[in-house]
C-alpha cells in the first residue's frame, strides 16, 4: 500500500508516517492471531491423524481377542479315483483335527414327475374337477375349471401350495411349472422323505398324463433319493447333501458319487493376518508420533 501523506508547511509534522505507523501496528495484532490461527488448526489435523492411527491399532488388536483367530480349523478333500471332489466341507473351531474316509453311495435328489405334452400350453384343455398333491404331512386342494390352459393349472398348483405354506408357516414343499408345453411337478426338498404323491379324485392329472388310474405318477423325471455315505466304514444316511450333524463343528456338502479323504487341521492363517495387521498399524502409529 502507498504511504498516505499529510504534510504541513506550517507545522512540518509528517502526519502520513504517523497514520502507515498505526495503522501497521493494527496489522501486527490481526497477522499474530492469524498466525495462532494456523497453529490450531495444523494441530487439530494432527490430533485427526493421531486419533485415527490409535483407532486403527485398536481395531488391528480385536481378532487378537478372539480364540478363533488361533483356535479356527480348515478342511482339505483329496478325491481318490477321480478329478473332482465328491464333496466338499467346511470346519469350525470346534472340529476335531482328523482325517476321514469318506465314500459317497448315493446323492441326494427331489422327486420330479411330469405329464403329457400338448399342442398349446396356452390353450383352453377342457378339463374341471380338483386334485390332491402332497409331500409328507403337507397336503394341498388344487381346483380346476374347464376353461383352464396348462399355464393356468400350473399356476392354480403354485397358488394352492403358497396359501396352504402361508397357513401352516411352512416353507413350499412343491412347486409346478410349464417346459416344452408339459407339466413338471417337482418337490423343494430332497430325500425319500419328501416325495410327491397324488390323489385323482376327477380324474384331472390322468387325463394330463401326470398319472395313471391307481395314482401312480406316469413320468418320473427323477425319483427321490437320499444321500448315503460311509464314513470311516460307518454307512449313514441323510435326507440331505448339506450334512451338519454327522462330525462336530465340520459340515459336509454332497455333490457326487465317489470317495475321497478329508484332513481337518488348525488353521494358521488367520492368527498370522491378525499379528501382521497389529504389527502394521503399530508401526504406523510409532512412525506417525516420531515424525
Amino acid at each position: 500500500m502507498s504511504d498516505f501523506q499529510i504534510t504541513g508547511i506550517s507545522s512540518g509534522i509528517d502526519w502520513g508516517a504517523i497514520i502507515d505507523t498505526m495503522m501497521e501496528n493494527k496489522r501486527a495484532v490481526e497477522t499474530q492471531w492469524l498466525e495462532e490461527q494456523d497453529k490450531l488448526e495444523t494441530r487439530a489435523l494432527m490430533y485427526k491423524e493421531l486419533v485415527t492411527n490409535l483407532s486403527n491399532l485398536q481395531s488391528s488388536l480385536d481378532p487378537l481377542k478372539r480364540e478363533s483367530t488361533f483356535l479356527g480349523k480348515t478342511a482339505e478333500v483329496t478325491p481318490l479315483g477321480a478329478a473332482s471332489s465328491p464333496l466338499s466341507v467346511t470346519a469350525t473351531p470346534e472340529a476335531e483335527i482328523n482325517r476321514y474316509d469318506v465314500k459317497v453311495l448315493s446323492v441326494a435328489a427331489n422327486h420330479s414327475v411330469a405329464g403329457d405334452r400338448v399342442d398349446d400350453a396356452a390353450s383352453a384343455l377342457g378339463q374341471s374337477g380338483s386334485f390332491e398333491l402332497s409331500v409328507g404331512a403337507f397336503s394341498v386342494n388344487v381346483e380346476v375349471a374347464s376353461n383352464y390352459s396348462l399355464n393356468d393349472i400350473a399356476e392354480a398348483i403354485n397358488n394352492a401350495v403358497a396359501q396352504k405354506a402361508k397357513e401352516t408357516e411352512t416353507a413350499p414343499p412343491l412347486s409346478a411349472r410349464v417346459i416344452d408345453n408339459t407339466l413338471i411337478i417337482a418337490g423343494t426338498e430332497t430325500g425319500t422323505e419328501n416325495m410327491l404323491s397324488a390323489n385323482d379324485a376327477d380324474g384331472v392329472l390322468e387325463a394330463l398324463g401326470v398319472v395313471d388310474a391307481t395314482d401312480s405318477f406316469s413320468r418320473v423325471l427323477q425319483e427321490a433319493s437320499d444321500a448315503v455315505l460311509v464314513l470311516d466304514g460307518l454307512e449313514v444316511t441323510r435326507s440331505s447333501n448339506t450334512i451338519k450333524d454327522l462330525i462336530e463343528g465340520v459340515t459336509l456338502e454332497v455333490v457326487a458319487e465317489g470317495s475321497a479323504k478329508v484332513d481337518v487341521s488348525l488353521d494358521a492363517e488367520p492368527a498370522v493376518t491378525a499379528v501382521k495387521g497389529m504389527i502394521d498399524a503399530y508401526n504406523e502409529t510409532l512412525d506417525w508420533i516420531n515424525i
